[in-house]
């Protein structure tokens, strides 16, 4: 399940990052 986790944490990590892009 370690693999899974990382997955979703890169994945939460690229959508946050676009977020802040489109924030400001």
């Amino acid at each position: 399940f370690q693999r899974l986790f990382e997955e979703i944490t890169r994945l939460t990590e690229r959508v946050l990052r676009e977020a802040s892009k489109y924030g400001e």
